[in-house]
């Protein structure tokens, strides 16, 4: 993936290599054949970083758009990101279907964060994969 980068020479892309959570720490999951989660019982772990300290690592201050599709754990993530979100109001669109309760918390929250922000939620590949997408009135 970073050589496609470079031959599409897209530049202030990023791609992390941790997992995204709304801390620092390590996390262990389960991998079931095809799936994986995470797991307290879990034997393979994983670090994961909060965006907000990633991007500060990085030295990064200027955030345009985020895209999650993190398998159940965009709630945590997000809550990773707040400082990022309240700051720079970037293009959201984050996956609301992998746990039932996502499709209301997950919008609320981001209207928590910012409230300037336009909700659209969209159903992609037969209604089942919901994506919620929040942008800003005037971008």
């Amino acid at each position: 993936m970073n050589r496609s980068f470079e031959e599409q020479n897209l530049k202030n892309h990023y791609i992390l290599k941790e997992a995204l959570y709304n801390q620092n720490c390590s996390l262990s999951f389960n991998k079931d054949g095809q799936k994986s989660r995470i797991s307290d019982i879990g034997k393979t772990y994983i670090k994961a970083v909060s965006l907000d300290s990633k991007m500060q690592e990085l030295g990064i201050d200027d955030v345009s758009f985020i895209k999650m599709d993190i398998e159940g754990s965009e709630k945590k993530a997000l809550m990773g990101a707040e400082r990022i979100i309240k700051r720079n109001k970037p293009k959201l669109a984050i996956c609301i279907y992998h746990k039932p309760e996502d499709i209301f918390e997950l919008p609320l929250m981001i209207k928590e964060f910012v409230s300037e922000y336009d909700i659209y939620i969209r159903a992609h590949d037969f209604v089942c994969e919901l994506v919620c997408y929040a942008v800003m009135k005037d971008r």
